[in-house]
């Protein structure tokens, strides 16, 4: 997951712009006025703006009536590419990543109305160590880590953000080692029978 996949992100992050959804409540994530502003030709409204500190370019993207909007990059003090989040009207909206100084991105997150909404996921270089899905801002369904052979760690089962059902924990060898059951929560058995 290094830069030759950038490319095909900024495709389809570009796309999550194009609905036309509301702002979200109280508002989005204003452009600085120390921005530097430059006007799109033929478009009323957009921008394309750029963040500049101690002379080093850090966060580019395009505003919308002074907000965030369209795909924002973030840079190291290097010029490197440190993460990209795209924005509906100063709204996190669709996909965000951010990637480390090697190169690899280490989250990839989805946005609905700037609230995590979909799949998020983690990873340590190349391979994944924990997933898990959000609606409205919290976590909902399964939530997995993973060991860095890619052996199950653990396997937790969320709604309305809270454990809540079976929750499995498993050694390195891949054999489930404890499981408790929670409701709502909180803990109600600490030796739940798994089939």
């Amino acid at each position: 997951m290094r830069y030759d996949v950038l490319t095909i992100f900024f495709l389809s992050i570009t796309l999550a712009c194009d609905s036309d959804q509301t702002v979200a409540p109280g508002g989005g994530e204003p452009v600085p006025g120390s921005a530097i502003i430059t006007p799109v030709d033929g478009m009323k409204d957009l921008s394309n703006a750029q963040i500049v500190v101690g002379g080093t370019l850090v966060e580019e993207g395009q505003s919308f009536n002074g907000l965030k909007h369209g795909s924002w990059v973030s840079f190291d003090e290097n010029g490197l590419i440190t993460g990209i989040t795209t924005y509906h009207k100063g709204a996190k909206q669709g996909a965000s990543i951010e990637i480390d100084n090697q190169g690899y991105i280490t989250t990839y997150s989805n946005f609905a109305n700037n609230q995590l909404s979909g799949s998020y996921k983690v990873y340590n270089r190349r391979r994944l160590i924990e997933e898990r899905n959000y609606v409205k801002g919290k976590l909902e369904g399964i939530l997995r880590k993973f060991y860095q052979d890619g052996t199950l760690m653990e396997e937790s089962n969320y709604q309305n953000g809270v454990l809540n059902g079976i929750a499995k924990w498993y050694d390195t060898g891949g054999n489930l080692s404890i499981a408790y059951e929670y409701e709502n929560g909180k803990l109600v058995n600490q030796e739940a029978e798994v089939e």
